[in-house]
């Protein structure tokens, strides 16, 4: 359960209401009454859910039917969700008008994180069907954490050859058994090696010319990159003393863009899935 406080009201009584609900309810902890601290919440819930509808219809528009049915299921159950998490949250006051106010911040509250989600799925969408989306003011492909250009990790090998107009090509010692796993490039995008995980596009390492989405390169230092993302996850490499693997994860998680470090400066970068990109030895 989340962390509570007590807030007195101009009344005398104790409001007991979630520390993030109150940072997001703006003005509400200010309401000199009961009844303007109800009227506040109410706006703040009412706010939230216009806000949410929208990116939800944002977020339909560019489904197809499958995806509408998908996000329509999906939604309904977070809604029935939402609504019972709130519930037992308010409850904790066994009563009492009070019961009103810790509900409708909470409803407020997981409101605006699932409008933070489907945004996010929505620009991501979106980024992903725009072909100018991730490129550097000179047209070149940028490494993203789901792609890298037209290549989306999570892809079959199928679909993207048949975008592309061509085939992929194994790389030498690219695979030890072809079915699993295996290494390959395509001759368009000579400069990302490519893993290939039972015919799906999980990862790629790039070369040194090839920017990303995060604004890093190689030979920048290691302290600038722990300063530009502190939430980055640090661990030691595996077979260099010293060394070091800086993991930043996409939002909603599922992909991952590591860096490797190595004399404090980044030596190389790689994207893909969130459990591909940490494979130290490609499909060995």
């Amino acid at each position: 359960m989340r962390n509570y406080f007590v807030l007195a009201a101009a009344l005398g009584l104790f409001i007991f209401m979630p520390n993030t609900a109150l940072a997001q309810t703006g003005g509400c902890d200010s309401a000199q009454s009961f009844a303007q601290m109800k009227a506040c919440a109410q706006n703040d819930y009412k706010t939230a859910d216009g806000a949410l509808n929208a990116a939800y219809q944002k977020n339909r528009d560019i489904l197809d039917k499958k995806g509408k049915t998908l996000l329509r299921d999906a939604q309904r159950a977070w809604i029935k969700f939402r609504d019972a998490q709130c519930k037992w949250e308010a409850d904790i006051v066994r009563g009492g008008r009070d019961v009103e106010l810790i509900k409708l911040a909470c409803l407020a509250d997981l409101t605006m994180k699932r409008t933070k989600i489907l945004t996010e799925e929505t620009n991501a969408a979106q980024s992903g069907s725009d072909p100018l989306a991730n490129q550097d003011d000179h047209g070149a492909e940028l490494l993203d954490y789901r792609s890298y250009g037209p290549i989306r990790f999570g892809q079959t090998v199928a679909s993207i050859e048949a975008e592309l107009g061509e085939k992929i090509a194994l790389t030498e010692n690219g695979a030890e058994d072809i079915e699993f796993c295996y290494m390959a490039r395509f001759p368009r995008y000579p400069k990302a090696l490519l893993m290939v995980e039972k015919g799906i596009i999980t990862r790629a390492d790039v070369d040194a010319s090839v920017g990303n989405t995060l604004g890093v390169s190689v030979g920048d230092s290691f302290a600038s990159v722990k300063t530009k993302f502190p939430n980055a996850e640090i661990g030691l490499q595996k077979y260099i003393d010293n060394a070091h693997e800086i993991t930043i994860h996409s939002n909603p998680i599922g992909f991952s863009i590591l860096l490797s470090e190595e004399a404090g400066k980044i030596t190389d970068i790689r994207a893909g899935t969130a459990q591909s990109v940490q494979l130290v030895e490609h499909c060995l």
